[in-house]
């Protein structure tokens, strides 16, 4: 007979969805993740996106890749420089992807990551 007291019935855990509303009303403020998030993702995933608040697409920013972008489009920006360092001659800490796929492609990915652990700011 098996011993079935030891084992406890956990919920797996679920991403927090944060919505338009909210990203609207609190876009600087925001955590784009909390402790809660920890377990869902990779250890340097977390770390760098917790380095990271939302940020909206200015004038400023509408250069290189994002030059045909509309100003008021979401992105991330790292909470320590506000993205608005230069790296070898090119803006570094600001993203503004155009979906989850591309947010999620190892480009983007590994850019934030290395930012994050880079930031002359942090």
């Amino acid at each position: 007979s098996s011993d079935d007291s030891t084992m406890e019935d956990v919920a797996p855990a679920c991403p927090r969805v944060v919505t338009p509303v909210e990203w609207e009303n609190n876009i600087e403020s925001l955590s784009l993740v909390r402790m809660d998030d920890k377990g869902l993702v990779q250890d340097h995933v977390f770390f760098a996106f917790a380095q990271m608040t939302g940020v909206a697409l200015t004038s400023v920013d509408k250069a290189g890749p994002w030059k045909d972008r509309m100003c008021g489009e979401k992105g991330l920006s790292c909470r320590h420089c506000q993205g608005r360092i230069l790296i070898k001659g090119k803006p570094s800490g600001r993203w503004f992807p155009t979906s989850a796929t591309n947010l999620g492609q190892t480009t983007t990915m590994n850019s934030i990551v290395k930012h994050a652990s880079n930031c002359p700011h942090a």
